[in-house]
């Protein structure tokens, strides 16, 4: 004997709803990685050899957000363009660039690490980061490259390691990023 079951739509539309939200999550976080990979290979390309490709790596540097920053910097390091280029990504961009459009590189990449911190609540860290920068920045002359570097590396790093542990409680990062869930909530 088969059984039915009355159909309700509602419900139906409410879980096929859930389903798709679930796979475009998914595959943004797919779609953050490859991307991150690309935007690494992009500015490496950008700035290796005689000269700048100042709109490749212009396009480059504008698809860098909160989401992806952390991740850029891993895969410059994982594909090797940091011994290739005898250089770190930030050291790159600043071998190859200079006086505002080098601001102006350095500022935005600042920028999403600032809003990075700022999730996990790194609050003290992000306003040192934002402060070192700002402060560089209106110097008359030459700015120190190696402060900033330093400022940007450092932030990096301890965002990674924050990162590292939030995913050891069963969350991913995109998680929190996209949402408005401190990883102090839980």
């Amino acid at each position: 004997m088969t059984r039915t079951y009355p159909i309700n739509n509602n419900n139906n539309n409410i879980i096929a709803k859930s389903i798709k939200e679930t796979a475009n999550k998914t595959n943004n976080v797919l779609n953050d990685t490859n991307n991150s990979s690309i935007v690494a290979k992009n500015i490496y390309e950008a700035v290796n050899g005689i000269g700048t490709n100042e709109k490749q790596l212009s396009n480059a540097v504008n698809q860098i957000n909160q989401v992806n920053v952390t991740s850029i910097f891993d895969a410059w390091n994982s594909a090797g363009y940091n011994k290739a280029f005898g250089n770190d990504l930030i050291g790159a961009i600043q071998e190859d660039t200079s006086g505002s459009y080098q601001k102006s590189i350095e500022t935005k990449i600042a920028s999403a690490l600032y809003e990075r911190a700022q999730k996990f609540g790194m609050k003290e860290e992000a306003t040192a980061l934002k402060a070192i920068i700002e402060g560089e920045h209106k110097k008359l002359g030459f700015s120190s490259e190696e402060k900033i570097r330093n400022a940007i590396n450092d932030i990096q790093k301890k965002i990674s390691e924050v990162e590292t542990r939030f995913e050891l409680k069963g969350k991913t990062v995109p998680t929190l990023i996209e949402g408005n869930e401190s990883i102090f909530s839980k």
